[in-house]
């Protein structure tokens, strides 16, 4: 048995030599087809979402790199012991291409560039690992489905390591494998620092450094190859492998990597001796919805065993890749059923697999049509057909990515929620669930605006009575529309809506990313008025602290507004107390900005459903002034040129209520 193992070994070399190292120029002709498509679904939307950043993967990795800028560790976080291959990309953009001057999360938008382009070499590098194992058509057909699987294409948008970890492993196999097949010392080298490379992006490529590391011995059944020269460089890989490990486990704090923000999928507390069913459900989670492809491939594969076939592969190069996706289903297992992104190498070399099983369909196809050789285009026949095969099979996986791209480019509400609320409301606490947590955070959210919106909690508003969220200092409520809708249409939802004001509707569209959402202020209008108009706005309510005063009080007080369309300019408010008798000249009043935020002018207020709320006037009281009762207008006039915005009745102010003025005691 050993020796036929042997012989077999010895002719897969012996045969390997007679194909030329590189493919035909055909073939990268097509390629460069295949490398168009998945440049467009990768480079296509690459800055989805920012500023606000979606991921949440994507902050933590951004923030180590800025500590380790600023203090030399990542530890405040709890990233020191994390694989550091992506916070040194960050690292490096940082320091040399993005301005200090810019918020620290804009730099994902050079990151996620990097990360796209690693998506598209993985492409390249999976081809050439299927030409290296199976035929020119394998490799063109294994790029084809990678270029345009939904998963890859997912996770080369975001700026995190997957995509990277697929393209060293899948680097490194195929250096490994040019090194063992062709008799190149030094393609074996750059094979094992591939790794390193892969391992530094994220741990779990370790699970393939016995093969990488093993795989030059297979030259030693060649009798011709210098096998000292071989033992060398086992030697001098093994000995490059001990000092990384040595670094990565004693210097490095890798052992700490568990410490990292949210769950760390590697960490120690996961270990355990898998089942059946964990590994059954890790051995499909990364392509669940293929089992008519996996039958396919391996049928294929089946007729590539038989030896009328068995030279159309690399037999080495298969067990290479069936031992690495092997090794990958069973390290991973340990703990226990990870999400399917940890599975995306094995998705690289599975996908290789899957379509050097094409070839063995083609192989069959191929001799059955030998009856009909003065057809000069019967070799080409099964070619054709698997083609057909693979795009109709693909249809659905290039479907769905291409929507997934189109969607990235849409714009994200949580954009425009950010900053319509840094121009339009006072800063305060405010209640969210998931989809807005990070609406309003610097660091982890990518929130650029001026003005502070504190998380009070990531809660659903009405899991708690109202009072009790005024209680904790709340003053935003964040309601998804749909909760919104029920609420509506019962009355205990009812009742909680009366408690508040509905400032702003961001209804379902498909024009933007991002949740529906309604935002409410948790308290209601003290005051609630017809809603009379000066120009396109309208007087809905008011807020007082009193309606009774005496000479030398204040009063505190603010205004809400609804705006029909957008004023013809920027327009100041006005709020004077006058005799009730008269318009005369005002006896107090309190001018200025109508909002908190001097950006937010009358020219930008076009939303019919949007409620303004005003900054907190302060009226002054005179202690001149006589006992009596007056009258509280509000207006707007515009500051360049002092023009007034009128009623329908023609008047250019609206009443707002009586103030009864009583002697000082």
């Amino acid at each position: 048995m050993s020796q036929m193992i042997f012989d077999t070994l010895q002719r897969i070399l012996k045969h390997q030599e007679q194909k030329p190292i590189w493919p035909a120029w055909r073939w990268w002709a097509i390629l460069a087809i295949v490398v168009v498509v998945a440049g467009y679904l990768r480079y296509t939307g690459y800055d989805f979402s920012l500023p606000f950043v979606d991921h949440p993967d994507e902050p933590s990795h951004v923030i180590a790199a800025q500590m380790i800028i600023d203090t030399g560790s990542a530890k405040p976080i709890g990233m020191q012991g994390y694989p550091p291959g992506m916070m040194t990309v960050n690292y490096l953009l940082l320091r040399w291409v993005q301005p200090s001057t810019e918020p620290m999360t804009n730099v994902l938008h050079w990151s996620r560039l990097v990360t796209a382009t690693f998506g598209v070499l993985c492409t390249i590098t999976i081809a050439l690992l299927g030409y290296r194992v199976g035929t020119s058509a394998s490799g063109l057909f294994a790029a084809a489905i990678w270029a345009i699987q939904p998963i890859a294409v997912t996770y080369s948008h975001i700026a995190i390591p997957d995509t990277y970890l697929v393209f060293f492993t899948a680097f490194s196999l195929l250096s490994s494998l040019t090194g063992t097949l062709y008799d190149r010392d030094h393609w074996s080298v750059i094979g094992i620092f591939s790794l390193f490379l892969a391992i530094l992006f994220k741990y779990q490529a370790i699970f393939v450094l016995p093969l990488v590391l093993a795989m030059p011995l297979i030259r030693l059944v060649d009798e011709t190859t210098d096998r000292a020269g071989v033992w060398r460089l086992f030697a001098a890989n093994l000995s490059r492998a001990a000092i990384f490990l040595a670094w990565l486990i004693l210097l490095y704090p890798s052992l700490q990597a568990s410490d990292s923000p949210g769950s760390f999928e590697g960490s120690p507390e996961r270990l355990g001796i898998p089942g059946f069913d964990v590994l059954t459900h890790n051995a499909t989670v990364i392509f669940p919805y293929l089992a008519i492809f996996w039958a396919i491939g391996l049928t294929g594969l089946s007729f590539l065993l038989w030896p009328k076939f068995r030279e159309s592969i690399n037999l080495i190069g298969l067990t290479v890749l069936l031992s690495s996706s092997l090794l990958w289903v069973i390290g991973m297992s340990f703990f226990g059923e990870p999400k399917p992104h940890q599975f995306l190498a094995m998705g690289a070399f599975l996908i290789v697999i899957w379509d050097i099983g094409i070839q063995g369909w083609v192989a069959v196809a191929r001799v059955g049509l030998t009856r009909f050789q003065r057809l000069k285009l019967y070799a080409y026949l099964p070619y054709v057909v698997a083609s057909l095969i693979v795009a109709v099979s693909a249809r659905s996986m290039f479907n769905k990515s291409t929507k997934y791209v189109h969607d990235l480019t849409l714009p994200d509400r949580r954009n425009d929620i950010a900053a319509w609320a840094d121009t339009s409301l006072t800063p305060g606490l405010y209640v969210a669930t998931d989809d807005n947590h990070k609406t309003f955070n610097r660091a982890w959210g990518g929130y650029n605006g001026i003005n502070d919106f504190s998380l009070a909690m990531n809660s659903v508003l009405t899991d708690r009575p109202i009072q009790e969220w005024r209680d904790l200092g709340v003053l935003y409520g964040f309601v998804t529309y749909g909760r919104y809708q029920r609420m509506q249409s019962s009355p205990e939802g009812e009742r909680y809506l009366d408690q508040m004001v509905l400032l702003k509707t961001y209804s379902p569209s498909e024009e933007f990313r991002g949740p529906s959402v309604t935002i409410f202020r948790i308290y209601p209008m003290q005051y609630q008025v017809t809603g009379e108009q000066l120009g396109p706005i309208q007087l809905i309510g008011y807020d007082m602290d009193r309606t009774e005063v005496s000479p030398g009080d204040e009063i505190h007080f603010r205004l809400y507004w609804r705006s029909l369309l957008a004023a013809d300019g920027t327009y100041q408010v006005y709020n004077h107390l006058i005799p009730m008798d008269s318009r005369g000249e005002p006896l107090a009043q309190a001018d200025g900005i109508p909002l908190f935020d001097t950006r937010r002018d009358t020219s930008t207020w076009n939303d019919p459903a949007e409620i303004l709320v005003s900054r907190d006037f302060v009226l002054p009281i005179g202690k001149e002034l006589l006992p009596g009762m007056y009258r509280l207008i509000t207006g707007f006039y515009r500051s360049d040129t002092g023009v007034r915005l009128m009623s329908p009745s023609n008047d250019d102010y609206l009443m707002v209520t009586n103030l009864l003025v009583i002697p000082a005691p």
